[in-house]
């Protein structure tokens, strides 16, 4: 996962290079540089995934704009147009990758809250070794 993160921003590069190609005519290149673009994005975004707590708050908030995304498009794959022109193969590609961009917020998402709730404990830990035994929290004063 970790490498997948680390090269994730070649997707973001690839994106651009898609969409730069069919805003110059090219048949194919808008969806699926959008998506690529979105996959780097997202990489970037998560790039300290096991280091940094609370990123899994992050991933849930964009799968739950994407997974809706990503069922619409793969419903519109399975069940669309029959004839394989440039946007049906433009509209595959996309879909895989927004596929590929899901799987990625859900490992994100698992992962990283595990990763939380164990600094979560090893914090906890460390509170409750340096705590006193005073209710208010302060540590009794010595009889001088």
């Amino acid at each position: 996962m970790s490498r997948t993160l680390r090269r994730g921003g070649l997707f973001l590069l690839g994106g651009m290079a898609l969409m730069g190609i069919a805003f110059v005519g090219a048949p194919l290149g808008i969806l699926s540089g959008m998506m690529a673009m979105m996959y780097g994005a997202c990489c970037g975004s998560f790039h300290r995934w096991d280091r940094e707590k609370g990123l899994w708050m992050l991933a849930v908030a964009f799968l739950v704009l994407m997974g809706p995304v990503y069922l619409v498009c793969a419903w519109m794959e399975l069940f669309g147009q029959r004839e394989k022109t440039w946007l049906a193969i433009d509209m595959f590609l996309g879909t895989v990758m927004l596929g590929s961009t899901v799987n990625l917020l859900l490992s994100v998402m698992v992962y990283n809250r595990r990763v939380s709730q164990a600094l979560n404990a090893l914090i906890g830990k460390k509170a409750k070794a340096h705590s006193t035994d005073e209710p208010n929290g302060h540590a009794p004063r010595q009889p001088s």
